[in-house]
Parts: structure tokens; C-alpha cells; sequence
């Protein structure tokens, strides 16, 4: 999978294990894109349950874009966004999506680089599904946000995973519940935050006997940083990784995304964390 976003006459390629994003305000926007492009293909179902209307692989490929669209249109309808006029493609070896942004509006592309010789038919149009979709790599994204020190204080109790219900915050937070519903702790778990404990309570998280939002902002900061790096893999879009941190703790971080075999797209203006392949954004 190769990723291209272009944006004011460049051409951010996301080839690398880590790309920084510096410069102007539009990375931020870009990041988050990128990350509900990649959320859909991941969500995308199999393609292959009603008759093809007409050349069963034009049939498949606008049945495609369709559940794209809809897809990308539920999260931007909840996020509230105003994306910059920008382009992302997303690249397989034998099809390429192509999304077009500019504020809250969108358009989506396939493009088809090959075409299996199938039957104009129903199991025509399974073949070309498994096709296609035997190409298409699927990634789970997560996304960490800048101002993850103020959300893990304001909504740690809904991070436990207790007998009587689901975790998690409603979807209609937008970012806000991606960041926060991709955390979770068993109820009764202990975690540790380099030698700091961390607990649950039927109040919420607990830091070494303390309620977690007492915790000071750099520990805040850290912890989100370290459970997602630690146990999970996949795209990560991550923004300021600096916020709070101390050059102690910044270099652990680092250590964290240098030791996970996931790709990173980081947005940041922090010289520490000017990592792999850096592109400078022109200001909005």
C-alpha cells in the first residue's frame, strides 16, 4: 500500500515507516483525512451480494466508490470538518482510490489497473470481488490527538471495560470518541506507566491511589502514548507527540514508535520529533 496526499502543488508520499508532517496548521486536517480514508477501506465489506447491473466489473467498481462515499460521508458528517482542497491516494497493485476533499465535500475514484476475465454474471461478479479485494491491504489507523491530556481526565471512567456494559464514549464526539474508544482497560487491570500504577475504580482510573484526572498533564500526555505504542499496531496518525512531555519522556516515546513495526504519519512542529521522512506544509 503506497499513500499520496497532494495538497497546494505537493506531493506528500507516505512510503517510509514514519512521515512528519511540519509547517503550517493544514497538517492537522491532512493527518485526520488520511486517517478516515483508511478507517473505510478498512471498514469496506465484501461487494458481491446483489446481481451486477450491466459489466459486472464496472458494476463492482461503482458499488465500490458508492460504499466508500458512504462510509467517509458518516464520519465527516459527525466530525465536523473543513478538510483543505486536497487529494489522497491510496494505492494497491491492482487498483488505486482516489478521494478529493475540499472543506466538507468529497468525491471518490477507483481506479482499476487490472481486469480479471469473468462472466457477465453473479458468480462473475464474486470472482471480481475476491479480485480486487485480494489486493486491497487492510490496516486499522488509529489516531492520537494533541490534546489527549485534557480527554483522558475528562473521560478515563468511560476507558474500562467493566462486566455490565460496553466502554467507550458515543460516536457523535467525531475525533474525540476515535481517540478515546481505541483505549481500554479490563475492569480490575493493572497497568504500568513506567513503575506508576495504574488501576480501575467503579469512579474511573486510578494513579497510585489517586483519581486519574488529579494526575499532572505530562503523565496525562504520556500514558495514551504508551498503551496504544505498546499494544497495538497498524497506521497511527499522531499529533504533537511532544504535548506536556520532557526531554526524558520524549525520547521514551520515541523509543515506543521506533521499536512498533506500524506506519506513523506524525504532526508535529517539535524538532525531536522530526522523524524519517519530514514534509513541510505550506500554511492554509
Amino acid at each position: 500500500m503506497e499513500i499520496t496526499v497532494y495538497y497546494k502543488g505537493n506531493k506528500i508520499e507516505i512510503r517510509d515507516k514514519i512521515v512528519t508532517l511540519m509547517g503550517g496548521t493544514a497538517r492537522y486536517e491532512i493527518g485526520r483525512a488520511v486517517y478516515y480514508v483508511l478507517k473505510a477501506l478498512y471498514s469496506i465489506p465484501r461487494l458481491y451480494g446483489s446481481p451486477p447491473k450491466g459489466d459486472v466489473i464496472d458494476s463492482w467498481k461503482n458499488s465500490f466508490e458508492r460504499e466508500m462515499s458512504r462510509l467517509i460521508a458518516s464520519e465527516i458528517e459527525v466530525e465536523k470538518i473543513a478538510f483543505p482542497e486536497a487529494t489522497i491516494r491510496v494505492e494497491f497493485k491492482k487498483l488505486a482510490v482516489n478521494v478529493a476533499l475540499n472543506q466538507r465535500q468529497f468525491s471518490v475514484n477507483v481506479e482499476l489497473k487490472e481486469r480479471p476475465n469473468v462472466e457477465n454474471s453473479l458468480a462473475g461478479l464474486i470472482k471480481v470481488d475476491s479480485f480486487y479485494f485480494d489486493s486491497i491491504e487492510k490496516v486499522r489507523p488509529f489516531v492520537v490527538l494533541g490534546n489527549r491530556s485534557g480527554l483522558i481526565a475528562a473521560f478515563n471512567r468511560f476507558l474500562i471495560l467493566r462486566n455490565e456494559g460496553a466502554p467507550g464514549i458515543p460516536k457523535t464526539l467525531g475525533v474525540i470518541s476515535e481517540f478515546v474508544n481505541s483505549i481500554v482497560l479490563m475492569e480490575g487491570s493493572v497497568y504500568d506507566l513506567y513503575g506508576r500504577k495504574i488501576t480501575t475504580s467503579p469512579e474511573g482510573l486510578v494513579l497510585d491511589g489517586s483519581l486519574v484526572y488529579n494526575a499532572d498533564p505530562e503523565t496525562l500526555s504520556l500514558f495514551p502514548l504508551k498503551f496504544l505504542l505498546e499494544g497495538s499496531k497498524g497506521f497511527f496518525v499522531i499529533e504533537d507527540p511532544e504535548a506536556n512531555l520532557s526531554k526524558e519522556n520524549k525520547e521514551k516515546v520515541k523509543e515506543l514508535i521506533l521499536g512498533n513495526p506500524s506506519t506513523f504519519l506524525i504532526s508535529t512542529n517539535d524538532e525531536d520529533f522530526a522523524l524519517g521522512k519530514v514534509f513541510r506544509v505550506p500554511q492554509s
